[in-house]
């Protein structure tokens, strides 16, 4: 069994809404990013909204003519008071009861929301006509009795009182004479006094005559109808009833093809009459019917509504600006008082109130529908304005404000319900899709499909032209193109219209068509919905013509969707007020996602070494379609690498069926069976029978087919509609978590025997597992924990944690990349030999890091016959404080007479119902029952949680004695695993005998529930907590009583932790823990601060000191001051280079070798478009946290460490304390003493100095 170091950087993020700072955690919820973020894109895009406000905005219908029936066509009158338009299924923006319509939220003029008591709302007694406005001048309505149904409506006035045709002003339209309007005549015989009851159609009334001239009627249903009139000719009684222009209770029609003459033809029955059933609005239907008639029933409330509610979630970084189609708001400086301040600015405070009061004023008219005009302002905007790419965009558009981010992404949203005409001019250098032209990254673009038509001067040619021209020439082209459908052939995937391979800045469109179906009917290309997808897509990529367009064709409408592909957009076409809100919430997801996609074709994520740097185990993982790899390569002596295998070639080797991948079972042998369609409970089927293509994941019955897919299936893959995600490999992204190699059981026998069992049961176990088949356990986010076999690179098994199932089903959609990636079996494995059923094991504890709360252990003793011993998760009694397991957990032997699982609850434990805690879990290695759980005190309104911990070995006895952590809060803990004693004894405190096997009970907070040391940055006022996500470590102090705790302080797993904080720097410690002779700790009575401790500076950082080949370059020289301990508590050093705060953090384990501290920090890139991180490796003496007396590093790679590794500083040859190194932070050391690190090939030499030894999971640190 190896103990290692653990390797790989904590690499996370998302563009998740909800986040907190690195430097204090809010009491909301903790998110951990689920892309790594080291390829974070974090600069936010620029957004143009343009909404549509023609004419035809006023519309209650679609489309514009039904039928092709136009507002001139004598048919005009009986289609707009036909029951059919009253009804969902034939004109899709009238009321749907199958859908449930959504307020709007209202916020204030400064961004909040408003009050409860003052947002939008609307009553069935008392709607408002205008929701937004709700005021006299719109006015208000009751839907019980006075609804009238609305043809036209405009905003700014009320509902109307005129019926016809008009998109200037509100218009009615009759309710359908078959249900409103009675006028029948009835040739009866009646004497004076005399009646008679009738029904006809759904009327139900009464004649009664009165004399010979005159007579009277009643109706008696329905009940909306107003009195009839009643007249009489001989014996023919003519009764009239109208309510054809009446207001009525609300209603709405259902289509119902089982209504008497509805023809059996189905062609013949969307037309029909009578195929539509009258349905009055129920009670349950009244609040629905109230928000839909106020938010949605027209063209214009139904798109501010959209605009309303997708934008709620929009991430205040993202800078917005906005338009409307026409002349009122044509502008993007301020200047047009109809845009409410609209220039570009960050989506925050004033400016989204000023976005947000904005739509409810918007002037909708009677002109055409400009598109080109409004396209040329979007694309010259880009081109010619400062603003959108300043730091800080200004109204003046004078200065720009650096830096000027090159990586910054553009895109418009063009949202329009018409079919344009009055083609503005082309802009200048015009370079349409028919012609040839060489692209800013030199790439030559020749006509081709699906891209070119034969005609000049189209939307489609300004989105190309927007697209294919660079809109800032002085910045470098730094765009990371979006690749959504990988092709080995380059020039395929480039061409691919799914991808955006752009580098330059330019303009990516995404229009919505609003009641347009109708017009996409050309038969050679048929829209079924997507964008990419459908037989009409197809036809395109294969050559078919687009439709010529031109002013004022129904052709127009293939001109968005041409236009979306030519800018690498995307298309919707929306016909109903809930797929308006979709398709809008549909865009500003895929902007999210792409604003979080960099593709990394290879990224080392970690590496693993043997003692002497012969055998060597590297993870990689490719961002571009998220796969990944485990390599064994040995290296010579002259460091030639030779390559022995791959885990990505011999999983895609093996069949699917053929694969051993299991999940638990509680019958089944060993607690697991296979991972298979048919073994799945009825609840896991359901979270498999999603499809994540939608971004409502809806339900679908695909799961079966999602199963064989993460079995290793690739026959359901492609990129059609429907398909499944494309992928290079079924292994997928092995990121965060570590290889860690076990081979034949190599604890020390005596130690161990004298811990558990008899005399020679230790050395009996390693005898019995010397030949056991030597294997490497990695776990990969395709869902499972890999173990292969170290000589073959064999897969042998795979686990699949129920933790990790409900997100299963989002590895097969092609939406699955950039922003929509996610974490699943994350963390690094910890391996020990343990004693538990009168017998030695050896277990495996796994755990997901931000693929879940959750961790689990498996017995993999015999490699071909593992077993499941448990799995807890948060929703598990007892365990509702288990966050996220980031925290590398520890297994040690306690006093209790058990081995245990000892860890940190992690992050994000409460969901932002109330702050996250942090305590220290104490798990039963074999049950994972619950032994103890020491919950810290802290601050309650801040978010907090518990890192790894550090465990301490008093005596050399093998059992561990105390635990070290520290949390997001700044506070390093101590938990005491031993009682305290009342009185000092001579000897061994910790002697087995002395303690006997005590309870779990007994184990403590140290210190009277206070901390060791609470971090605050190095600011002298308005300091803030330093948060410890890393592990500490621990040295034995240099007077022979109690330990060194050495920590670092920084975090780095939430979308914001990745942007560089300069205003503080973080910091080194090293803290004196006194009474570790089980005395009584009680409280201080005041905590240690910074003018306790000893303090050290990085004091230069010369460049290019070696001229040696492969040598390092960049290295830092520490202060080495003296600490005195009569009067210091220990020591720390700011990671800053003078007053230079850089963002530096240190959030890898650190190692102590002899009395050498190694570690490593990490700095996130100032730039953010530019990858990758940078990353610094320290030697410091851990008992002063200064510089070594002695060399660290062999760092002109002589393959010696020698005076010839010194620096000259001021003229004099100086140890060097840090050397800058390549990669993405972390390291691992062997015995043989070679430091490596991700992407630094075979190490770095390096000198623990005197006494070099111990282990890192927990330490042996005898006292004198």
């Amino acid at each position: 069994m190896l103990f290692t170091c653990k390797t790989a950087l904590s690499l996370t993020i998302s563009t998740t809404l909800l986040a907190v700072s690195m430097q204090s955690a809010q009491a909301t919820l903790l998110t951990p990013s689920q892309t790594p973020l080291i390829l974070s894109e974090s600069v936010a895009p620029n957004l143009i909204l343009t909404l549509d406000n023609s004419g035809s905005m006023f519309y209650a219908r679609v489309p514009d003519d039904p039928e092709g029936i136009s507002e001139s066509d004598a048919n005009r009158t009986a289609l707009r008071s036909s029951r059919r338009v009253k009804s969902s299924y034939y004109n899709p923006m009238y009321y749907n009861p199958n859908v449930t319509y959504t307020l709007p939220v209202k916020f204030n003029t400064d961004g909040s929301r408003a009050a409860s008591n003052s947002q939008y709302t609307s009553t069935f007694t008392n709607a408002p006509n205008n929701g937004f406005l709700a005021n006299t001048t719109t006015g208000f309505v009751n839907l019980s009795n006075d609804y009238k149904v609305s043809w036209s409506y405009n905003t700014a006035a009320g509902r109307g009182s005129n019926y016809g045709e008009s998109f200037t002003s509100s218009r009615l339209a009759e309710n359908p004479d078959s249900d409103f309007y009675l006028n029948t005549t009835k040739n009866i015989s009646l004497s004076n006094g005399g009646s008679r009851d009738f029904t006809e159609g759904n009327f139900t009334f009464t004649v009664t005559r009165i004399n010979s001239s005159t007579c009277t009627a009643t109706i008696s249903a329905p009940s909306y109808m107003p009195a009839p009139t009643c007249s009489k000719d001989g014996s023919n009684y003519t009764v009239t009833s109208d309510a054809r222009q009446a207001g009525v209770p609300a209603y709405y029609y259902v289509f119902d093809t089982t209504l008497n003459n509805c023809p059996t033809n189905t062609s013949q029955q969307k037309n029909n009459d009578n195929c539509y059933r009258l349905q009055l609005v129920s009670s349950s239907e009244q609040t629905n019917f109230a928000r839909w008639y106020s938010f949605y029933r027209s063209r214009n409330l139904a798109t501010l509504t959209a605009a309303n509610i997708s934008f709620i979630g929009l991430p205040s970084s993202i800078r917005l600006t906005w338009q409307t189609l026409r002349n009122s708001c044509s502008s993007f400086d301020g200047s047009d008082s109809e845009c409410n301040s609209n220039q570009l600015r960050k989506f925050s405070q004033t400016h989204r109130g000023n976005y947000f009061n904005w739509l409810p004023t918007i002037t909708f008219d009677s002109g055409g529908t400009f598109l080109h005009a409004a396209m040329k302002r979007a694309g010259d905007y880009i081109s010619t304005s400062n603003d959108p790419w300043a730091y800080d965009p200004n109204k003046s558009g004078g200065t720009v404000q650096t830096p000027e981010y090159s990586c910054r992404a553009n895109y418009h949203i063009l949202m329009t319900d018409g079919i344009w005409n009055n083609a503005a001019s082309a802009p200048s250098s015009f370079r349409p899709d028919q012609t040839s032209v060489t692209l800013p990254d030199n790439t030559t673009y020749t006509p081709l499909a699906p891209y070119n038509d034969a005609t000049n001067n189209t939307v489609a040619d300004l989105a190309f032209h927007y697209w294919a021209t660079d809109a800032r020439t002085g910045l470098a082209n730094d765009l990371k193109p979006i690749i959504q459908a990988p092709n080995a052939t380059a020039s395929t995937q480039y061409w691919d219209p799914r991808n955006d391979p752009a580098t330059w800045q330019h303009l990516t469109t995404f229009a919505v068509g609003l009641g347009l179906n109708a017009s996409l009917n050309n038969a050679s290309i048929p829209w079924t919905g997507e964008t990419h997808g459908g037989s009409g897509y197809s036809a395109l990529m294969s050559g078919t013509a687009w439709p010529a367009a031109g002013d004022g064709s129904d052709n127009n409408v293939y001109d968005l969707w041409h236009a979306a592909l030519n800018s690498r957009g995307e298309f919707f076409s929306a016909d109903t007020p809930d797929a308006i809100v979709t398709a809008f919430q549909d865009i500003i997801s895929r902007i999210s996602n792409r604003t979080t996609s960099a593709g990394a074709p290879g990224v080392t994520a970690s590496i693993v070494q043997d003692a002497l740097n012969r055998e060597v185990y590297e993870t990689k993982f490719n961002s571009e379609d998220w796969s990944g790899d485990l390599t064994k390569f040995n290296i010579s002596e002259a460091g030639v690498r030779t390559a022995r295998w791959s885990a990505q070639t011999q999983v895609d080797a093996q069949t699917p069926s053929s694969r051993n991948i299991k999940f638990y079972s509680a019958t089944a042998t060993n607690n697991l069976q296979d991972f298979s369609w048919d073994n799945l409970s009825s609840a896991e089927q359901a979270m498999l029978n999603r499809n994540f293509d939608s971004s409502t994941s809806p339900a679908d019955t695909r799961g079966s087919e999602r199963v064989a897919y993460i079995r290793g299936d690739q026959s359901q893959e492609g990129s059609a509609s429907g398909a499944f995600r494309i992928r290079s490999s079924v292994l997928g992204d092995i990121v965060n978590s570590s290889p860690v190699i076990v081979a034949a059981p190599k604890y020390i026998s005596y130690l161990a025997d004298k811990i558990d069992g008899s005399a020679g049961d230790y050395e009996a176990f390693k005898t019995a597992n010397a030949s056991r088949t030597p294997m490497v356990y990695v776990g990969s986010n395709d869902g499972m924990l890999h173990g292969f076999n170290v000589n073959t690179g064999q897969e042998a098994f795979a686990f699949v944690p129920r933790a990790v199932m409900p997100n299963l089903y989002k590895l097969t959609s092609q939406r699955y990349t950039g922003g929509q990636h996610n974490f699943f079996v994350d963390g690094t494995p910890t391996v020990a030999d343990v004693y538990y059923d009168d017998a030695w094991h050896t277990v495996l504890v796994g755990t997901l890091r931000a693929g879940g709360r959750s961790i689990f252990a498996l017995d993999i003793t015999n490699p071909s016959s593992i077993k499941l011993l448990w799995e807890k998760s948060s929703s598990d009694a007892g365990f509702a404080n288990l966050g996220y397991t980031f925290a590398q957990p520890v297994i040690a032997r306690l006093h209790t007479g058990k081995w245990a699982v000892v860890t940190g609850n992690g992050y994000g434990n409460q969901d932002g119902a109330t702050a996250d805690v942090a305590s220290l879990m104490v798990l039963d290695i074999e049950t994972g029952a619950m032994e103890k759980e020491m919950v810290v005190t802290g601050d309650s309104t801040v978010a907090n949680g518990l890192s790894s911990p550090r465990l301490a070995d008093n005596n050399s006895d093998g059992i561990a004695d105390y635990a070290y952590a520290g949390d997001l809060q700044g506070n390093l803990w101590r938990f005491d695993l031993v009682p305290t004693l009342s009185t000092a004894i001579n000897g061994d405190p910790f002697n087995k005998t002395l303690i006997g096997n005590i309870n779990a009970s007994s184990f403590a907070v140290a210190y009277g529930g206070r901390p060791l040391y609470t971090a605050l940055d190095d600011r002298t006022s308005g300091a803030t907590s330093q948060a410890i996500t890393a592990p500490p470590s621990l040295v034995r102090h240099p007077s022979g009583t109690g330990y060194i705790v050495a920590f670092g302080t920084g975090k780095y797993f939430e979308s914001t932790d990745a942007n560089v904080d300069s205003t503080r720097a973080m910091t080194l410690y090293g803290i004196w823990d006194e009474k570790t002779r089980r005395q009584p700790t009680s409280a201080p009575s005041s905590a240690l601060n910074r003018s306790n401790l000893q303090q050290q500076t990085i004091t230069s950082q010369p460049s290019n000191p070696f001229s040696s080949n492969n040598a390092v370059q960049g290295i830092r020289i520490v202060s080495d001051n003296a600490v005195d301990w009569t009067t210091k508590k220990g020591w720390y050093l700011d990671l800053k280079v003078g007053s230079t705060r850089a963002g530096e953090m240190m959030i890898n384990p650190m190692a102590a070798r002899g009395k050498t501290l190694l570690l490593s920090t990490l700095t996130p890139n100032s730039n953010p478009c530019q990858e990758g991180v940078e990353s610094w490796l320290y030697g410091l003496d851990a008992t002063t946290g200064g510089r070594t007396r002695y060399n660290v590093f062999d760092l002109n790679n002589d393959k010696t460490i020698s005076n010839q590794d010194m620096a000259s500083v001021g003229g004099t040859n100086t140890v060097v304390s840090s050397y800058k190194k390549p990669g993405s932070g972390g390291f691992t050391t062997n015995t043989g003493d070679i430091f490596t690190a991700p992407s630094q090939g075979g190490g770095v030499k390096y000198s623990g100095g005197p006494g070099s030894s111990g282990r890192q999971s927990w330490r042996v640190i005898p006292e004198d």
